[in-house]
């Protein structure tokens, strides 16, 4: 039976979630998934009976990880035979405005011309905001940056803003 290979990679957790997700929507339906944290991936994905990819990264100051286009290069071969389906975890999805989807149509421009790869679908889902995970010049950062959006400030606890049902939506509709 083919299968999926669900890489991410993460720095603070949300995007690692999102990729579980999106393995879990997967095995649910019968279809298996294998779930790969890129950060500790050193080769290269197995090829055989691979039915698709799905790729998640995530934004941190409007750019994402090196890691990702390393992973990519050593990759794409094989991401250039089956459809990749990305997926970003970042901030700017949280907010539904015209300069949010412009925004977000930047990133995913970037990510075409840096790694050579046009998914067969892509999406963006809110991440989070775990404040108590942050050291606290981050965390001083991250509030200030939230603040000018007019978003949650209170660094005593933590945020999420990942639509779960959208992230399944996603698994499920890149299956077909």
């Amino acid at each position: 039976m083919a299968g999926f290979v669900v890489a991410y990679i993460s720095a603070n957790g949300q995007t690692r979630k999102i990729a579980a997700a999106v393995a879990a929507a997967l095995k649910d339906k019968g279809m298996p998934a294998e779930l790969v944290d890129i950060k500790k991936a050193r080769g290269k994905i197995n090829a055989k009976d691979l039915k698709g990819v799905f790729l998640g990264g995530y934004i941190h100051a409007g750019k994402y990880p090196g890691g990702l286009f390393r992973f990519i290069a050593r990759n794409q071969q094989v991401l250039s035979s089956v459809p990749v389906h990305f997926f970003t975890a970042c901030l700017a999805a949280k907010a539904a405005t015209e300069e949010g989807k412009k925004t977000m149509d930047g990133y995913l421009e970037s990510f075409r011309k840096v790694s050579g790869l046009t998914p067969a679908t892509a999406a963006f889902f809110a991440g989070a905001l775990p404040y108590t995970r942050y050291n606290p010049i981050v965390r001083f950062l991250m509030r200030k940056i939230s603040e000018s959006t007019a978003g949650d400030c209170d660094t005593t606890r933590d945020f999420e803003y990942t639509d779960w049902q959208a992230v399944k939506k996603f698994a499920l509709a890149g299956t077909k």
